[in-house]
């Protein structure tokens, strides 16, 4: 059997991960002294409250570890002493180590013609919907070659519209400047942000949280999206703002409907802060996304 491993960075709780008979690998979440397991000891909802009040007391923000060499062999190996292969689907490697760890676990266990490592170039909700198709695709019997192909697919179409709600985080993470991020707070500048070879980038900006919706309602209508896949709207600890963005969408494309709501986690979360939303989908095959590279 072909075993699919991946990180919590996929916003994918364990629960849900034994469920989809898949193994998720959490993510460290650092709170100074304190190092909790993402999506173990510390759910998504609890991590907004605890971020907000740690960077109220300490004017720091948390941060994340990779996921070090060690943890992948010791998740590997009692898969292949089983028998099993294993697709391990990594968090983007423009963001995180993590993906050179595994590749070093894989030479440690000499397992290369066993495991194989496939940067998602993703992150968060995103990379959880690249993850539960090529899940999809194990389940239909696919080979580890055959769903390396059904992954470059989705890599390439899987698409991310997300606004950043409050820059105070941004900043104290050093991704802005302080006097860029006086100025933008002033005018009320709502950053939306995508990924783009494997990094967030600022792809549209907008003003004010309204503003946000209607930005990523416009630009989500200039694209031929693949109804027949998932489409996911996001939010931070804020449900309301999945709801809102919803609404917005659907007056400007009044066929929309989506898949669902889906929590953001610690891996964007701990750059963004709480209040952030967006939507993520797949364009059609053969289409080009409508954000310049």
């Amino acid at each position: 059997m072909v075993q699919i491993v991946f990180a919590s960075s996929a916003d994918i709780l364990p629960d849900e991960a034994k469920a989809l008979n898949a193994h998720v690998l959490p993510v460290d979440i650092i709170f100074g002294a304190e190092v909790f397991k993402d999506g173990v000891d510390l759910t998504f909802e609890n991590f907004f409250d605890k971020m907000k009040a740690y960077t109220e007391s300490t004017g720091k923000i948390p941060s994340t570890s990779q996921i070090n060499t060690q943890v992948h062999v010791e998740a590997f190996k009692p898969m292949l002493e089983k028998g099993d292969e294993i697709f391990y689907i990594s968090m983007s490697s423009g963001m995180s180590k993590t993906t050179e760890r595994a590749h070093e676990a894989v030479k440690e266990l000499n397992a290369e013609d066993k495991i194989t490592v496939f940067d998602s170039e993703k992150i968060a909700i995103p990379y959880g919907m690249m993850v539960k198709e090529i899940i999809k695709a194990r389940d239909k019997g696919l080979s580890r070659a055959e769903l390396e192909e059904v992954a470059k697919d989705l890599r390439d179409r899987v698409e991310l519209l997300c606004f950043v709600n409050d820059l105070t985080y941004v900043k104290k993470g050093g991704r802005l400047k302080g006097v860029q991020a006086i100025m933008a707070t002033v005018l009320n500048i709502k950053p939306i942000i995508s990924i783009r070879d494997a990094n967030a980038v600022t792809v549209s900006k907008a003003i004010g949280t309204n503003g946000a919706y209607k930005k990523i309602a416009k630009i989500y209508s200039e694209y031929e999206v693949d109804k027949d896949m998932p489409i996911y709207v996001a939010y931070a600890g804020t449900p309301e703002v999945a709801e809102k963005i919803e609404s917005q969408i659907k007056a400007v494309v009044p066929d929309f409907k989506s898949t669902g709501s889906y929590g953001i986690g610690s891996a964007i979360g701990t750059h963004t802060g709480p209040g952030c939303g967006g939507i993520s989908f797949f364009r059609k095959k053969g289409t080009k996304s409508v954000i310049a590279k």
